[in-house]
C-alpha cells in the first residue's frame, strides 16, 4: 500500500503543481475568430480572400465537379461569418478580390493572407485596420 501511495502523491503533484493541470487552457480563438470579433464593431461587411492554397483545393475541387455550393458560401473559415455576424463574401481567385476591392464602398472591408500582400489595397483606397497573425484587415475609406 505504501508503494501504492506514492505513485498517487507523485501523479497528483506532477498533475497539480508542476503541470497546472486545472489552471492550463487548452483551446483559444485562432487568428481567424479574432478578426472577425474586431471585424464586428469595425465594418459593413467583409470581403475574404482565401489563401493561396485554400485557392489551389478549391480550384482542383471545382474542375472536377467536386466543390457543392454550401463550401463557396462558406469558404475555408466559416466561424467567420458567426463570430462577424456581419454579411462575409469569400473569393477564391485574387483578379475577383482587385475587382471586388474597386467597388467596395466606404466602411466596407477586406481580409487577406499576409502572402497576398502584393494586391494593391491601399491604391485601390484601403487602410489597414489591423493584422491577426497571418491575416490582415482593411476597411475602406
Amino acid at each position: 500500500y505504501f508503494t501504492l501511495l506514492i505513485f498517487v502523491v507523485f501523479v497528483l503533484q506532477q498533475a497539480f503543481v508542476k503541470q497546472k493541470l486545472l489552471t492550463t487552457y487548452y483551446s483559444q480563438y485562432e487568428p481567424h475568430h479574432e478578426l472577425a470579433q474586431y471585424a464586428k464593431n469595425q465594418c459593413r461587411n467583409l470581403t475574404v480572400l482565401l489563401g493561396e492554397e485554400n485557392r489551389k483545393g478549391f480550384a482542383t475541387l471545382d474542375t472536377m465537379g467536386l466543390l457543392i455550393t454550401t463550401t463557396k458560401w462558406w469558404g475555408n473559415h466559416p466561424s467567420i461569418v458567426y463570430y462577424s455576424g456581419k454579411k462575409v463574401m469569400f473569393i477564391y481567385d485574387k483578379n475577383e478580390m482587385k475587382n471586388r476591392i474597386a467597388v467596395m464602398k466606404k466602411g466596407e472591408c477586406a481580409v487577406v493572407e499576409k502572402t497576398d500582400l502584393d494586391l494593391p489595397l491601399k491604391s485601390l483606397g484601403l487602410e489597414s485596420l489591423k493584422s491577426f497573425d497571418y491575416l490582415a484587415l482593411y476597411r475602406h475609406r
